[in-house]
């Protein structure tokens, strides 16, 4: 996925999204519940980016899976032509962290079961009470 040296200037890289991977950005709250939902099943989790500047989750896909996404959330891929900020792993950069760092053994998450999870989690927050 990413090298080393893709970091090296500021701790941070700008990466085309849709080449290495697509990705899916959820509101903090639902995107942990979500990510809760997906290990509960067994299922494997990929990477995944957090954005304190922007309150949202990042969760990284198989490039090519955003064209087909129906679910919740906000899917981009490469006709999309954005670029994701990623910091280093294990470091913070301009109020991103990975939560789940990418790495040579860690798959992306899959879509079928990314959006089953998903599904679940915000029939979970419909039938929660009010605070």
């Amino acid at each position: 996925m990413l090298v080393l040296a893709d970091f090296q200037a500021t701790g941070e890289s700008l990466v085309q999204v849709g080449t290495r991977f697509d990705v899916l950005k959820l509101p903090a709250a639902l995107g942990t519940r979500t990510l809760r939902r997906l290990r509960e099943a067994g299922c494997r989790q990929g990477p995944v980016l957090q954005g304190t500047d922007t309150g949202c989750l990042y969760i990284l896909l198989a490039p090519g899976a955003a064209a087909d996404w129906t679910g919740a959330g906000t899917a981009v891929g490469r006709e999309d032509l954005v670029t994701l900020r990623v910091p280093i792993p294990g470091a913070v950069r301009g109020g991103r962290c990975w939560l789940t760092p990418p790495g040579p053994d860690t798959p992306l998450t899959d879509p079928a079961e990314l959006a089953t999870a998903l599904a679940t989690a915000q029939a979970e927050s419909h039938r929660a009470p009010p605070r």
